[in-house]
């Protein structure tokens, strides 16, 4: 059970991490920024709050999982500390499984700051006003926006400990993960426009095959789009929701699996 050890020390690693405790601190001002925001606005201020602290979980999380979590698991290859790590009785697995549970842990930290400050900040600012002013505004939306975002970045994660497991250097790790973040962001909605009935009329079926295969392929992270679906009066079904979690899980599974498989392969 050695990669429990391994977590306990990445939390406690992270956990001393200025830039991390900078995140911390940018969470517990979240909703100062947000009461600023929504106080510009007449009408719904509550849709206005849970946007401005969607937007700030996804800057957060970003920047969370490429300036630290990449720059810890290069330093670990690049910089050989790994070494100190890979001494019996502990394993290339335990090293991974043991990092993957600390940062998870670290970063459920992250957000449930988020949550509760948020939280806190809309009952001490939106709890006076009338109706027509926190429209768009519950507390479980909160909650939803943090779980929806939490899984979708797990699948991120895994991506990272993929990417790490043969890449040559931390350049070409963050770079690979932007663009991973950046496909997966940008790509979804422009290939669901591609399948409109009125482009799709004239392409060859072949393309459209390929076209929704790459759609059903790639990871969708749209976890903050959702919940600001549903704080517009949207909803989404238990069924929904499953098939989300199950999505980034097994992206997160398979892409871990395969980073673990390389990494106990390689030279170090």
């Amino acid at each position: 059970m050695q990669w429990i050890k391994l977590a306990h020390l990445t939390l406690f690693e992270l956990w001393q991490n200025r830039t991390f405790k900078t995140l911390l601190t940018v969470a517990l001002l979240t909703p100062l920024l947000a009461v600023g925001l929504s106080s510009l606005f007449l009408y719904d201020i509550g849709k206005v709050y849970v946007d401005v602290v969607a937007a700030m979980a996804q800057l957060l999380a970003v920047v969370f999982f490429i300036f630290l979590v990449v720059t810890l698991l290069s330093r670990d290859i690049f910089d050989r500390i790994v070494y100190v790590f890979l001494t019996p009785p502990m394993s290339r697995r335990d090293y991974y499984i043991g990092r993957f549970l600390g940062i998870v842990a670290v970063f459920v930290l992250l957000l449930l700051v988020l949550l509760l400050s948020s939280v806190l900040g809309a009952w001490l600012y939106l709890d006076g006003l009338s109706d027509m002013y926190q429209s768009g505004y519950k507390w479980n939306y909160l909650g939803q926006l943090v779980f929806f975002n939490f899984f979708q970045y797990i699948s991120i994660l895994g991506f990272i400990f993929f990417v790490v497991s043969w890449s040559s250097g931390n350049a070409e790790t963050m770079l690979f993960t932007l663009a991973m973040l950046i496909f997966s962001w940008i790509f979804p909605p422009v290939l669901a426009a591609l399948q409109s009935p009125d482009v799709m009329k004239d392409t060859p079926e072949f393309v459209v095959y390929f076209l929704q295969w790459i759609y059903d392929v790639i990871p969708h992270l749209r976890g903050a789009d959702i919940t600001l679906s549903i704080a517009h009066g949207g909803s989404i079904g238990y069924q929904d929701t499953f098939l989300y979690v199950a999505e980034h899980i097994l992206y997160s599974v398979i892409f871990f699996a395969l980073g673990l498989a390389v990494f106990k392969r390689r030279d170090l």
